[in-house]
């Protein structure tokens, strides 16, 4: 039995990763007060709150001929509280998405424009309830979206 010599760019050199994996982390806090008809609503423990989100997430990208496919994950926190008081609400999400790019073939302004279609799972844990005037709250654990965008993708070249 023999070794067989190869270098990486001769295998698939189409799947080496277009610029390296991105991996971000990030956190946001935001606070407020509520008001109702420019009013106060409430006594002022009441009114101040605040949101906050956290996570992780990663982007991925491959070109593949002509074609440009990103992968991206993302988990995250993300809730909302009253300031003063110890009730709270929260949920996680975990999100992936798949988007797959092809240039238009022509140039505007030396931009070339581009076509892309997308796909985005979300997972909710526990389930995100929203508030629906007159209606009981809407739960929702699973969420697809589907996306069709044409602009341009200025990536690690």
């Amino acid at each position: 039995m023999g070794v067989v010599e190869y270098r990486e760019d001769e295998v698939l050199p189409e799947m080496r990763p277009h610029f390296p994996l991105a991996l971000v982390l990030f956190l946001s806090l935001v606070g407020g007060s509520v008001a109702i008809d420019g009013q106060p609503a409430g006594h002022l423990d009441e009114r101040l709150f605040y949101l906050y989100t956290a996570g992780i997430s990663n982007l991925f990208e491959v070109p593949i001929q002509d074609f440009l496919l990103s992968f991206g994950t993302k988990l995250a926190g993300a809730g909302d509280a009253l300031i003063g008081q110890s009730r709270s609400e929260g949920y996680g999400t975990l999100q992936n998405g798949l988007e797959v790019r092809h240039p238009l073939g022509f140039r505007v302004r030396g931009v070339v424009p581009d076509v892309g279609v997308s796909f985005v799972h979300y997972c909710f844990f526990p389930s995100a309830k929203f508030s629906l005037p007159g209606r009981s709250p809407l739960e929702v654990s699973h969420q697809f979206e589907f996306g069709v965008s044409v602009g341009s993708h200025s990536g690690g070249d």
